[in-house]
């Protein structure tokens, strides 16, 4: 009997593990009476894994058995030891080393007989390694437990390995099964009939379960099945049943069912379903079955959330779920909905169906609608005033008058109808998206304090005028495509992008206080002309390219890394407040220069194609092209001109930054292109392609009036004529009394200090104006002089006066560009001439040595060409 009282100290012992542990309790019986038999305590429930537990120190507490137990009280046994020899007679014998162990939670038997851990009870050895961990072998002899098997009431099975679940049905005390196994088939879960939950984790992909009469199971999850069909109308009490994901499940056997309150078969295959067996039903979920036609709900008035999204559902009556506050019927065949008795209705989605109209008046309690993608041409939202979400979206919608909505902190009705939108004195609106709608033209923004982002890209809007007063919270404007005229930005202290690309109509844009704003981009601005930047500090990234500009101030903007201002007209740009840059692309502009030396932090740097408009011009018997006021002084030494288009008759005046091209008989070069290497990147070498346009210059033309013999008429004085270089002059000579008009000879400006041979003609003179001084001679003949041989003709001049008694008027001109002109008054009396041979002797003379210079010179510059 030695024996006999050890075996009681150590089911006390035992009896004060589990009354003291917290989480788990296992039912043990007693060998020694077959009559006799220990209650099992029941705790809470706790998750036991395969992984071993660390061990704990035992409670104090001294826990009394029941009184028929059998069993005396822990405290006896401690205080009555065993005699002197039994403890000598166990001293000599081998003692078994245990271990303490609250968590395991079992009660020793005392015959050490129970459940053998072997291949007839476990037949898989990776489960019966599994559960040889679960329970910790410490406490078995040999192979066989020994201990009721009555465990644990919580189990989680996680292990890839196993095939075979046999031997599960031993633990009869299970309330919770967890099941995560990769490629487990058939699960059989019938005789663990106290189970309450169970889970099939969704990698699990079983493709049978069977339950038996389980009344206490509420809860079961089976997600991502190969399930074809799945009976639970043996689950009396069950509660919530999820059979999300199982593809190819077709069949549900629900039978009366009336604690159900949640069921989800979203992604099945089912055809129809009858809920009319499960009157508590609150929450159905059949999103995604295709394949579902028929749903009746007449009997299920306690239904509160209705997903029924993807079905084939043409019909739906919900005449009777006046608890609904949650119905979605997105993309299904639905053609008419009545929502008029669903009162408690929070959330609406009827977004692509072929729904026509939509009447949520008496939806009073609505808080988010979407309505997008469906015909819907008029909505009526006066009436909801809880409305927080509003989407319609790919609408019919014209308008939308928001002012009696002033909860709503989201609005979206991109790519509709839209025409106005008003949101006026919304002060919770955060986000308001009308993105693609063409004939937007009007937005009513006013005390939006709350808004944050506003997309009116490719609407048509004309004017963007923000103040802090409007939208004094704003972080994005968004208006692509659009067809924006000016955008003005004051005071906006929360502004952090501007985005208008494509905005082909935008002519300005002013931003002035825009403290947090980092990025603006503007690209295919192609009639933007004017960008005002002030009070930008935080300004990183700007890209404004295809545009008309010709300057832009950047000195308000020192943090700008990225700059892109390609294909546009700038002249000139100051980077020097912008050290901070490191990518500039600059290519396509009329740049004739650009200083990098502050620029350090320069890694790309693009500044090709630079067609500048420079001004040439004719002086100093050059054509000159002056860099003065294009280029730093200091920096004339970095230029290298170009001479392949002009041959070497270009010549560099690195000094004074001229250019001069002496090639006058080729006219005015049209181009002019050189290179220069910038400071940072050192190896950016810009090559520009400058655009010559001549400066405009005038000619002046000397009229002289001369008789048949050279003497000058002093009656009439000399008229001067100035012009643009290239226009025509057109003369009618004045009329002189006592004279008529013979002749007149034209001598160009002298070019190269050589006087031009003189052009003579009977009839008016028409000339160009050349650059230089050109002189017209008219020659008279005295009326009462007449030229030997010949008969006096009377010149018709097409006026109306008569030869006689009448004063001259001098010259009228006529040319296709205006010029200045002094006229001479004309004289009644005839001129004195005189017989001045000695002087045309000598005129004749140098006339020929003029000729002779003349032909001498021409040869000699055709040799040294």
């Amino acid at each position: 009997m030695k024996n006999h009282g050890l075996a009681k100290l150590f089911t006390g012992y035992f009896i004060l593990s589990l009354i003291s542990h917290p989480v788990l309790t296992i039912a043990s019986e007693v060998a020694a009476d077959d009559s006799e038999k220990i209650e099992a305590v029941e705790t809470s429930a706790t998750t036991i894994s395969s992984s071993e537990q660390v061990p704990t120190e035992e409670s104090s507490q001294v826990v009394e058995p029941p009184a028929d137990s059998g069993i005396e009280s822990s405290s006896a046994l401690v205080e009555t030891p065993a005699p002197l020899e039994s403890q000598t007679e166990e001293s000599a014998a081998p003692k078994k080393k245990t271990k303490k162990k609250q968590q395991s939670g079992i009660s020793a038997t005392t015959n050490q007989t129970g459940i053998a851990l072997d291949s007839t009870n476990f037949p898989d050895p990776e489960f019966r390694n599994w559960v040889i961990n679960w329970l910790d072998n410490e406490y078995s002899y040999g192979d066989v437990i020994d201990f009721d098997a009555n465990i644990s009431p919580v189990a989680r099975i996680e292990s890839s390995g196993i095939k075979d679940l046999t031997g599960i049905e031993h633990f009869v005390n299970l309330k919770e099964l967890s099941i995560k196994i990769s490629g487990y088939k058939d699960l059989d879960v019938s005789q663990l009939l106290n189970l309450e939950k169970l889970t099939v984790d969704k990698e699990t992909n079983v493709s049978s379960v069977t339950f038996g009469e389980q009344h206490v199971l509420k809860n079961v999850s089976i997600m991502n099945s190969n399930l074809s069909k799945i009976d639970v109308s043996s689950l009396s009490h069950l509660e919530t049943l999820n059979l999300m994901g199982s593809s190819i499940l077709s069949e549900v056997t629900l039978g009366q069912k009336d604690y159900l309150t949640e069921l989800s078969l979203t992604g099945t295959i089912i055809k129809g379903l009858d809920a009319s067996a499960s009157p508590n039903l609150k929450q159905l979920e059949l999103e995604g079955v295709a394949s579902l036609a028929t749903l009746s709900l007449e009997d299920n008035t306690k239904i509160e959330r209705l997903i029924l999204s993807g079905t084939s559902l043409e019909e739906l009556n919900v005449a009777n779920a006046t608890n609904l506050t949650h119905l979605d019927v997105s993309n299904t065949k639905i053609t008419d909905l009545d929502v008029q008795a669903t009162t408690k209705l929070t959330y609406l989605n009827v977004s692509k169906t072929p729904l026509k109209e939509l009447d949520v008046t008496s939806t009073v309690s609505l808080i988010e609608l979407n309505a997008s993608e469906t015909p819907v041409a008029v909505l009526d939202l006066s009436q909801n005033t809880n409305l927080t979400k509003l989407v319609v979206n790919n609408t019919k919608i014209s308008g939308l008058d928001l002012v009696k909505n002033g909860n709503l902190i989201e609005v979206q009705g991109e790519n509709s109808a839209l025409t106005s939108v008003n949101v006026a004195d919304l002060g919770s609106l955060k986000t308001l998206k009308l993105a693609g709608n063409p004939k937007l033209a009007t937005v009513t923004l006013k005390g939006n304090t709350a808004l944050e982002v506003v997309d009116l890209s490719k609407a048509m809007v004309e004017k963007i005028s923000l103040k802090q007063e409007i939208t004094p919270n704003l972080k994005e404007l968004i208006y692509k495509d659009g067809g924006v005229h000016s955008v003005s930005i004051t005071g906006l202290a929360q502004l952090a992008l501007i985005s208008m690309n494509g905005s082909k109509e935008l002519t300005s844009v002013m931003i002035d206080g825009a403290p947090l704003l980092k990025e603006i981009l503007l690209e295919t601005a192609n009639e933007l002309n004017s960008v005002t930047l002030d009070e930008v500090p935080t300004l990183e990234n700007l890209r404004i390219t295809n545009h008309q500009l010709k300057k832009i101030d950047l000195t308000s903007a020192p943090n700008l890394k990225v700059l892109n201002l390609r294909a546009g007209l700038l002249e000139t740009l100051d980077l020097s407040t912008n050290e901070k840059l490191t990518d500039v692309n600059l290519n396509d502009n009329k740049l004739s220069y650009l200083n990098t030396e502050k620029n350090v932090n320069l890694v790309n740097f693009q500044a090709e194609k630079q067609v500048p408009a420079m001004v040439v011009e004719w002086k100093n018997n050059a054509w000159e092209i002056s860099f003065a006021g294009k280029v730093p002084k200091e920096d004339y030494k970095n230029i290298i001109l170009n001479t392949d288009n002009l041959s070497n008759r270009l010549v560099w005046d690195s000094e004074n930054g001229i250019a001069r091209f002496n090639g006058f008989g080729d006219g005015a070069p049209t181009a002019l292109v050189y290179t220069y290497q910038t400071s940072h990147p050192t190896e950016a070498l810009v090559s520009v392609n400058a655009k010559l346009t001549p400066k405009e210059q005038f000619g002046k033309v000397t009229v002289n009036y001369f008789d048949q013999k050279g003497n000058k008429i002093t009656s009439i004085e000399s008229d001067e004529h100035i012009g643009k270089v290239g226009t025509e002059l057109k003369l009618t000579p004045k009329k002189i009394d006592g004279y008529t008009y013979v002749k007149y000879e034209y001598i160009e400006p002298a070019v190269l200090s050589l006087r031009s041979l003189p052009y003579t003609a009977v009839s008016n003179p028409t000339i160009s104006y050349k650059q230089g001084v050109g002189t017209i001679n008219l020659t008279y003949q005295a009326n009462n002089a007449p030229t030997p041989g010949e008969e006096e003709e009377e010149e018709d001049d097409g006026s109306t006066g008569g030869s006689g008694g009448s004063s001259g008027s001098g010259l009228s001109t006529k040319g296709t560009n205006s010029g200045s002109s002094k006229l001479g008054s004309g004289s009644s009396s005839l001129p004195k001439t005189g017989e001045l041979v000695a002087e045309s002797v000598m005129w004749v003379g140098t006339s020929i040595l003029g000729l002779m210079v003349l032909i001498m010179r021409k040869k000699s510059i055709s040799e040294r060409l």
